[in-house]
């Protein structure tokens, strides 16, 4: 079998997501051809794969990772339609029903079409589910959950370790609030919380709370590091590193924490729900997406969005459940639902599915 990942460079993204997946599935079948690349995706070598993956669908339309070279949403839907009519197996995973914050119609109509086109679609998390069996009836829905990512990050410290290695005060508890920062009102949020628990001596572990990105136009990174210097001196129980956390210090802020709020008002998934279980800790997320019905079951705190209240007191009830051991029985429940090798296996046998049904 040869199946195609229409996703650049899985071996150095951020994310381990791709690479899991993929190293899984050649775990269990050496044999299979297993390839990366969205120009593969765009080639005519694309119509030899058995089977075409495809998991962010608006990173198809860019060519060469430049904003200026796009392909169109038309010729998406054509190039998808041949790959079909080829006898391409379209495959994805529902990672968003739409690109977060992006009102452009192409990266909004790329998701539409990759998901009419997809024969299976795989949800990782209930609410999905649910909406794809509506929205997209041609396709075979199946949940297929999130994987914690066990295999990269094998080693977990101690929170004494952690809160040494990172210099962080013990005195202190500690709130994480981890990856990109999409919006300011996200980062309101967290504003909000700091100010609320201030007196508690409550610290917000936000090492992207506000990143300088690298542009050329000075005018605009100068106006980015006034704006980071503000948020660092008008908030200080913030403690926003501003940059991208390398994986070697990711297990030290999962462990240097007390409680893990996911800061999302918009959201379907996060990678950084199971990961936090994974770690062992509490977790308090919106009540939304396919996180809010997650973190509901498995007696983890949720929030309305955009209520403040509800924020604070699933915050306090979050600091109130690590007392109580829940962190423990998050750690639990996934090494029982969401390892590598679990998920990997489930993967596996669907593609074996796809094929004897075709």
């Amino acid at each position: 079998m040869k199946i195609l990942f229409a996703f650049d460079k899985p071996e150095t993204d951020p994310s381990p997501y791709v690479r899991t997946i993929m190293y899984e599935i050649h775990k269990r079948a050496p044999e299979w051809k297993i390839d990366a690349g969205i120009k593969l995706f765009w080639s005519d070598q694309c119509f030899s794969y058995d089977i075409v993956h495809i998991m962010f669908p608006h990173f198809l339309l860019l060519q060469h990772n430049s904003p200026s070279e796009r392909h169109s949403s038309e010729e998406l839907a054509n190039h998808l339609r041949l790959l079909q009519q080829k006898g391409v197996l379209i495959v994805s995973t529902c990672h968003n029903l739409r690109p977060h914050y992006n009102d452009d119609s192409d990266a909004i109509a790329s998701y539409d079409l990759v998901y009419q086109f997809s024969t299976m679609i795989f949800h990782l998390g209930p609410y999905s589910l649910e909406q794809g069996k509506k929205l997209y009836p041609q396709a075979q829905h199946v949940l297929l959950e999130h994987p914690v990512y066990d295999y990269e990050f094998p080693y977990i410290p101690t929170q004494k370790e952690a809160q040494e290695k990172l210099g962080l005060n013990p005195s202190y508890r500690y709130i994480l609030c981890f990856g990109a920062f999409r919006s300011d009102e996200e980062r309101n949020l967290v504003v909000k919380v700091s100010k609320a628990f201030k007196s508690q001596r409550v610290r917000i572990l936000a090492p992207s709370f506000y990143r300088v990105r690298n542009r050329r136009n000075k005018v605009i990174v100068m106006a980015q590091w006034c704006k980071k210097t503000f948020y660092k001196l008008r908030y200080p129980t913030i403690c926003n590193r501003g940059d991208f956390v390398p994986p070697s210090l990711l297990p030290f802020y999962l462990k240097a924490c007390d409680i893990a709020l996911l800061q999302r008002l918009h959201i379907l998934n996060s990678g950084n729900l199971p990961l936090n279980y994974y770690f062992g800790n509490v977790v308090v997320g919106p009540r939304i997406g396919n996180v809010g019905p997650i973190l509901q079951t498995t007696g983890n705190p949720t929030f309305e969005p955009y209520q403040d209240y509800s924020v604070m007191k699933a915050i306090q009830d979050g600091f109130e459940l690590v007392k109580q051991g829940q962190g423990k029985r998050n750690r639990e429940y996934a090494l029982q639902h969401w390892t590598t090798d679990t998920i990997g296996a489930q993967q596996y046998a669907y593609y074996q599915f796809l094929m004897k049904q075709n």
